[in-house]
């Protein structure tokens, strides 16, 4: 049996009998009236380059656009980068026409595909988690040019009401840093008799960095 922890089961493991899916995270997005989501759509019509570096990210950012005062026609002309095909995706629901991929799926790719672009008179968008690691903003602000990373987010361990038998997993999948951290604050340890799968170079490390503390 396979145990994936992450928010949402991808689509071709969700009628898989041998997979259980026990998300141990939760997003808890910041309120509308928070200063700086509220700044985001001030200066929507300024933006050039908005980074998405998460589905979360782009879902709470076009919630906030449900707002009557707010046109999503503003956002039709504007360069977007998403990490990643699903993040891209997300995006592409809502027809967007500029969508770079950053074929790398870390905030590195992001920084990536931005060296690449004429960013002379770019003004930059970054909604992002309050875990998100600190190295696209330390790009951002040596970047020199305007920019706005608001925290849309925060990430949480979630307690399951009925924890899975580990006896009977063979593998787990940790879809991302949080939920790592988020298994060890919930069975204490990383187990040594199953496969543990990281999603991702990111969790890999981070994986890997706990397992070995371990040792």
């Amino acid at each position: 049996m396979t145990l994936y922890l992450g928010l949402e089961l991808p689509p071709h493991l969700k009628d898989n009998p041998k997979v259980i899916h026990c998300p141990i995270i939760q997003i808890i997005p910041r309120s509308i009236t928070d200063p700086a989501i509220q700044k985001t759509y001030e200066e929507l019509p300024s933006y050039t380059h908005l980074l998405f570096t998460s589905k979360t990210a782009v879902r709470l950012f076009f919630a906030h656009l449900q707002t009557p005062s707010i046109l999503i026609s503003t956002l039709q002309n504007k360069c977007f980068v998403a990490v990643g095909h699903a993040t891209a995706q997300c995006l592409q629901e809502h027809k967007l026409s500029h969508i770079v991929v950053a074929q790398d799926e870390t905030a590195e790719g992001v920084i990536a595909v931005l060296k690449q672009m004429d960013l002379t008179r770019a003004h930059l968008f970054w909604p992002h988690s309050a875990l998100s690691r600190p190295i696209l903003n330390e790009f951002l602000n040596n970047l020199g040019r305007p920019h706005h990373t608001p925290v849309f987010y925060d990430t949480i361990t979630k307690h399951p009401d009925t924890l899975p038998d580990l006896q009977n997993i063979q593998e787990i999948v940790f879809t991302s840093s949080s939920t790592v951290s988020a298994f060890c604050e919930i069975f204490g340890t990383l187990p040594t008799d199953k496969k543990l799968i990281a999603i991702g170079p990111v969790t890999e490390r981070h994986l890997h960095q706990l397992v070995k503390a371990q040792d």
